[in-house]
């Protein structure tokens, strides 16, 4: 009789530590819906740097998003910045999703960007923006299609409600600017064409139905590094041309906070081109991107 009840308890202690192993591996409750869709300047906003041949962004904040963000605010907005940083040797930001080189993958930095948002904002029912720079936008784009995709390294839902691109390389542009005599460059193998990451990718990535997000792309036709065709090169519900005779380059998509240029935009509700010799700089037309949430 004592063997057998010693028996049992180990028998039921066992049992009982079990329990909690498994319990660990369900997944997690869904996130409560997210609001209504509506025209906002006070939601979150993420900001995604681009591609660096040294691997380093420098301070994120001072060199880059501050004056984007200060702009913005003198504009309306009043969301919180989260600047997003994945180099080991990169400063000024709040958001870092990884520390590593430029040999990490493109589609492991969207499931990065994947989780912190979830982690952050949508597992309590809140929808962000994002503003994107360069290769940063496919970061955005891997984000959203690993969720749509199911895949098992993302989390089951994203609340984004819109994104704008600024010389995102939807489509694969000439990569000898920044990619000539790198070895072991991951992200630029990513970024050609016919790579396997480019073949994962989707067109036009939302998180199902009424989740999001609305994209804008921005380029422009004096952009040396990425093509203002590479730049529209994924199907959207809006872009932004800016033309050769406004004289804006990769960098200055992103550094210009002030002036008025020609651009040419479109607008899937009617299927137009307009031009306007005084257009926005392109982080105003960015800003605008993020606060209309179906329009532009």
């Amino acid at each position: 009789m004592r063997r057998i009840l010693v028996v049992c308890v180990l028998l039921l202690a066992s049992c009982v530590a079990v329990v909690p192993a498994e319990a660990a591996t369900a997944p997690p409750p869904p996130p409560p819906p997210p609001p209504p869709r509506a025209n906002s300047s006070a939601r979150p906003v993420y900001f995604v740097p681009g591609f660096s041949s040294a691997s380093s962004h420098g301070d994120l904040w001072d060199g880059q998003w501050k004056p984007v963000y200060e702009a913005m605010k003198r504009w309306g907005w009043s969301g919180s910045p989260h600047v997003v940083c994945f180099y080991t040797n990169a400063s000024g930001c709040n958001t870092r999703i990884e520390s590593g080189t430029y040999a990490v993958d493109l589609r492991w930095l969207g499931s990065r960007l994947a989780w912190n948002i979830y982690s952050s904002f949508t597992k309590y029912g809140v929808y962000v923006d994002v503003m994107a720079h360069s290769m940063g936008g496919l970061i955005v784009r891997a984000a959203v299609t690993g969720v749509k995709k199911k895949h098992p390294d993302f989390p089951s839902h994203l609340y984004i409600e819109d994104v704008a691109t600024l010389g995102t390389p939807h489509s694969a542009p000439p990569l000898a600017t920044y990619c000539t005599g790198l070895t072991g460059s991951q992200q630029c193998n990513d970024m050609q064409e016919g790579s396997a990451f480019r073949q994962w990718l989707l067109e036009n990535p939302n998180t199902g139905y009424n989740y999001g997000p609305d994209w804008t792309l921005i380029g422009s036709d004096a952009d040396t590094v990425v093509p203002r065709s590479a730049a529209h090169g994924m199907d959207a519900g809006h872009y932004v041309r800016y033309h050769a005779s406004a004289g804006i380059d990769h960098g200055e998509l992103v550094s210009l906070t002030s002036g008025a240029y020609s651009q040419s935009y479109w607008n899937y509700y009617d299927d137009k081109w307009y031009t306007d010799s005084t257009g926005a700089v392109p982080t105003r037309a960015a800003r605008n991107a993020l606060y209309y949430w179906k329009d532009w």
